[in-house]
């Protein structure tokens, strides 16, 4: 699994190459891309297996709040057949919004994601999971 706590803020070759949330998964014979790429953020949007929120009446991904959300990782169990972390995302000093908390289990055989809202707030939320768009 990759996660990326940090998202890239400013452009680089007109592009933001670095989304916040989950870009992939991974295991021998699996295509880890998620979606049709590893998580995008390009100007109109961004894109990872991230939260999601509404805000303003507007359905904002954290992939697309760089400059706003942090992650921080933590790591409660490591065993070669079952992987237990978490993955929190909180919105920087002095800014708002609501916080998560992704709880994982990783086997062998995929990946168990359980998401919860940690604020204390009445944001409609969901999660966002990146695919191919028709």
């Amino acid at each position: 699994m990759q996660a990326n706590l940090r998202g890239q803020e400013a452009e680089t070759d007109g592009n933001r190459w670095t989304p916040l949330g989950v870009v992939r998964f991974a295991r021998p014979g699996w295509d880890t891309r998620l979606g049709p790429s590893d998580g995008a953020l390009v100007d109109a949007e961004g894109v990872t297996f991230a939260p999601e929120f509404l805000e303003n009446g507007r359905w904002l991904r954290i992939a697309d709040l760089s400059s706003r959300y942090r992650g921080f990782w933590s790591t409660q169990f490591v065993h070669p057949l079952l992987v237990r972390c978490a993955s929190i995302t909180i919105s920087r000093p002095g800014l708002t919004g609501p916080s998560f908390r992704n709880e994982f289990t990783l086997t062998p055989d995929g990946v168990l994601s359980v998401v919860t809202k940690t604020s204390r707030d009445d944001f409609r939320w969901a999660v966002t999971w990146p695919g191919a768009r028709e």
